[in-house]
């Protein structure tokens, strides 16, 4: 893990200084702002009182930047930052489909944390794009969330250590502005001396907008 975060760093890096080698342009600059949708995979993270939490399942945010490395557009580098929570009501609805009893209405755990991922892309076969990166997800809680006063009892807010991952993706961009795709996030969650399995598959979407005129 540490080695591939170690390589995509040193990849951005190498490639954005290839970047302002040729003819940069500021215009090629744009802003990014994202959706993610993760499934549920891995372990579940366990939560006193409550159904554990799947460390994967989730729905994100994020803005960012997108650099061209090359006159030819055909390496990018992209980087966002943003914020994601698991389970909660989204992960009611995929509970709803995967269980025959009646959920529980009067309490859900539920995990948030800030993310930071550094992507780097290459174009090929047209407008298809595949993907290699690194993100770093800080801030992690691990909550118990009431909807029926008291339901939660003794259970208590933890905080997760802050975690590095990998990222894979296979995407594809409509008139260099609306990008979509699949991707794989492959990430351990560590509480209470125990490490979980947070690997997940997942889709996304992407608006893009140039920054300069």
């Amino acid at each position: 893990m540490g080695r591939w975060i170690h390589a995509t760093a040193a990849a951005s890096l190498l490639f954005l200084a290839g970047a302002g080698a040729h003819a940069f342009d500021k215009r090629d600059i744009k802003g990014l702002g994202s959706l993610t949708i993760d499934a549920a995979q891995g372990d579940r993270i366990p939560l006193a009182n409550v159904e554990p939490v799947p460390a994967g399942l989730g729905w994100g945010l994020r803005a960012g930047l997108e650099i061209p490395n090359t006159e030819a557009k055909t390496f990018f580098t992209q980087a966002f930052a943003g914020y994601k929570t698991s389970y909660g009501p989204l992960g009611h609805v995929g509970e709803f489909f995967t269980r025959a009893s009646p959920l529980s209405n009067q309490a859900y755990a539920e995990l948030h944390r800030w993310t930071a991922d550094l992507m780097e892309q290459y174009r090929f076969a047209g407008d298809f794009r595949f993907g290699l990166g690194a993100t770093y997800q800080f801030g992690l809680r691990l909550r118990c969330v009431e909807i029926e006063a008291g339901a939660c009892g003794s259970a208590q807010t933890t905080k997760p250590e802050n975690a590095w991952g990998a990222l894979a993706q296979l995407s594809y961009v409509i008139s260099d502005t609306f990008e979509f795709g699949a991707r794989y996030t492959r990430i351990d969650y560590k509480t209470g001396g125990q490490r979980y399995d947070g690997n997940t598959w997942g889709v996304f979407m992407v608006l893009g907008f140039h920054l300069f005129r």
